[in-house]
């Protein structure tokens, strides 16, 4: 494939996988396509936490080298990726790791709590599954469910109104 936008495409669709994602399945795909740019995965959400049923999704927040910085050719990327092996009920949060150090969003909060290592090609993702875990804690945040919702509370309020997470 030719490079777009300045960034090479994923090399492939990883071949015909009929039948239920399994996490092995995800990771591999992931792997065939993307090579050595995957720097990591972890899993989270219900699967990871423990409260998912054998309907739910799998969410898998992949850290991947030089993705294309348009969101809609990278989503396109992914379903290529994903779709042509008929690897149905996965959801991808793709970021680039300057993307990831530049932006923490609430989303890393979740993945940070519940997050399992599926893979981690140089030990960064643990890391920064370590950095939120602290930072988590320092903050004194702790995670409730409310009606179907899970939400986040202080243990203790902070004093300041305006209140922010940091790398």
């Amino acid at each position: 494939m030719t490079e777009r936008n300045g960034f090479a495409p994923a090399t492939a669709a990883c071949g015909s996988v009929n039948g239920t994602p399994t996490l092995e399945r995800i990771k591999d795909c992931l792997l065939d396509a993307y090579g050595y740019r995957l720097v990591g995965l972890v899993l989270f959400g219900s699967r990871a936490r423990g409260d998912g049923h054998a309907g739910s999704d799998y969410d898998v927040w992949a850290v991947i080298r030089e993705l294309d910085p348009d969101l809609v050719e990278r989503d396109d990327e992914l379903r290529r990726v994903l779709f042509g092996t008929r690897l149905f009920g996965v959801n991808v949060l793709a970021q680039s790791p300057e993307e990831v150090e530049r932006d923490l969003r609430p989303l890393h909060l979740e993945i940070g709590l519940d997050g399992k290592v599926l893979y981690d090609r140089e030990g960064w993702v643990a890391e920064r599954l370590a950095i939120l875990r602290r930072r988590i804690a320092e903050a004194g945040l702790r995670r409730e469910r409310r009606g179907g919702n899970w939400t986040w509370r202080w243990q203790t309020q902070p004093k300041r109104s305006v209140w922010a997470i940091h790398w």
